[in-house]
């Protein structure tokens, strides 16, 4: 009885030290995964930023730190691109994403890109040679409107006043913004 005492304490402490040297090593070094699926990269952990690009799936993902609450992980691709990506869509499990430190958007990143070849899109449609890639066309120019606003404006309907939609916006040349809000019977006129 002794014996398997003796094992059972020695087992449980060699399991809780390589757990705890995995977890240091996925805080100091980051955590290197793949994507599952085609994935986006965004600019911070939600679907309210913007898309910086699509990650196909098998893309090597080095994960440095993780969003508070909200399972996103934060990480460099092979070129070089820092941004976001849902848990769901790397092949990693939680309790590994979670592991890393918390972080946010205005946290330097120290990592430098995984191993592995740049992803690349393939083109639509064939132009060129055989097998040949198109490269992406550059994003174009965000539209500046600096005309004094006359008769029609650009504007759009949005679900919330916040700051993210307010700077896409400007940042389209909108000028004019509509919210809906459903009034409900027995409500003061106060809260519009």
């Amino acid at each position: 009885m002794q014996n398997k005492q003796t094992i059972l304490v020695l087992t449980l402490f060699f399991t809780l030290s390589l757990l705890t040297v995995t977890i240091v090593s996925a805080q100091a070094g980051g955590l290197d995964t793949t994507t599952a699926s085609d994935a986006s990269l965004r600019t911070g952990p939600s679907v309210d930023y913007r898309r910086l690009s699509i990650l196909p799936a098998g893309t090597p993902f080095r994960a440095d730190g993780r969003a508070p609450g909200s399972g996103w992980a934060r990480g460099i691709v092979p070129s070089g691109e820092i941004g976001w990506v849902v848990y769901s869509a790397l092949n990693a499990s939680p309790e590994q994403l979670d592991a890393l430190p918390s972080v946010w958007t205005d946290t330097p990143f120290t990592l430098e890109p995984p191993p592995g070849p740049v992803p690349t899109v393939p083109p639509s449609r064939p132009e060129g040679g055989a097998g040949q890639p198109t490269p992406a066309a550059p994003l174009p120019a965000p539209v500046v409107n600096t005309a004094p606003v006359r008769g029609f404006g650009l504007g759009g309907h949005v679900q919330g006043f916040g700051d993210y939609a307010a700077q896409q916006m400007r940042r389209a040349g909108m000028t004019w913004v509509k919210r809906q809000w459903r009034y409900q019977q027995g409500q003061s006129g106060d809260m519009l």
